[in-house]
């Protein structure tokens, strides 16, 4: 799984990070996430400085409360 989670990272948030996500809500306002079978991958994203930076990334079960 370390393999795909790393393969939609580089494929993904690099290339469009916006396109592939959601915005998250809540506590994790401000925070974006995209899927990769049953685990998420949390992050944000500073349009300005084109940059992305990785939060967390965990099994769906626990990575919102991991993530707070």
């Amino acid at each position: 799984m370390r393999s795909r989670i790393t393969k939609a990272i580089n494929e993904r948030l690099t290339t469009d990070p916006i396109k592939f996500d959601k915005p998250l809500r809540g506590r994790l306002k401000g925070y974006r996430r995209i899927r990769v079978s049953d685990y998420r991958i949390i992050y944000t994203v500073n349009i300005a400085k084109h940059k992305v930076f990785v939060a967390t990334a965990g099994h769906r079960d626990t990575i919102y409360e991991k993530a707070t």
